[in-house]
């Protein structure tokens, strides 16, 4: 079950999926979810968000499995990494200003923790994206996963929490400017897949566009 929904989530590519590639495709899944606010899905939002110093035990516990899958793809995967951690060096090497940061930071402790956190984020998505079988897959991956949040999407336009207090629409997100960046990357997205070919039939492309 889970290769074949693995299989569908890269577009059903002819050379069949190891183990470890089908890990890194719904790995993948579950961080563009998370990251688009469809994991856990949030239908009841009312606009006030919860303001704390820690992340929550969620989040937590998300990014826990999600580093420790990629672990087990780093260790198991028979491609070589130094490639894709190359091309992201610029990415990398901003995490580690952000941990040198933490030196004179006013909370030097809670700098530090977050910084970790973002490396460890960073690292996790890499060794996840270099255990796919080509770089295009992440764009087949999010493209499943726009589609998903377009649906929750037209269930909130029926909800009156699905529009902020200004009468503007924010949709199944915080607010209408996350809705704003989450659909731009959803268009740019749903363009590139169009035009890649991947897709035989493009009628369901169209509508989503």
């Amino acid at each position: 079950m889970s290769n074949r929904i693995s299989h569908w989530l890269v577009g059903n590519p002819a050379q069949p999926l190891s183990i470890q590639e089908s890990g890194a495709a719904i790995a993948l899944l579950l961080i563009f979810a998370f990251s688009l606010n469809i994991l856990p899905p949030n239908f009841s939002f009312t606009g006030m968000a919860e303001v704390t110093g820690d992340g929550s035990l969620f989040n937590q516990a998300f990014w826990i499995g999600i580093f420790i899958l990629s672990l087990w793809t780093l260790v198991n995967s028979k491609r070589t990494l130094s490639g894709v951690f190359f091309m992201a060096l610029p990415l990398l090497m901003m995490c580690m200003y952000l941990l040198v940061s933490s030196l004179w930071s006013l909370a030097p402790a809670i700098s530090f923790r977050r910084s970790i956190l973002e490396l460890i984020v960073i690292v996790s998505i890499l060794a996840i994206i270099s255990a796919l079988q080509t770089p295009s897959q992440v764009f087949i991956i999010l493209y499943r996963v726009a589609a998903i949040t377009l649906m929750f999407e037209s269930v909130m336009l029926l909800r009156t929490n699905g529009f902020d207090e200004a009468g503007f629409f924010r949709g199944i997100h915080t607010q209408k400017n996350v809705l704003g960046l989450v659909g731009a990357v959803a268009v740019l997205t749903g363009i590139w897949v169009r035009t890649s070919g991947v897709l035989i039939k493009t009628h369901w492309n169209a509508i989503y566009l």
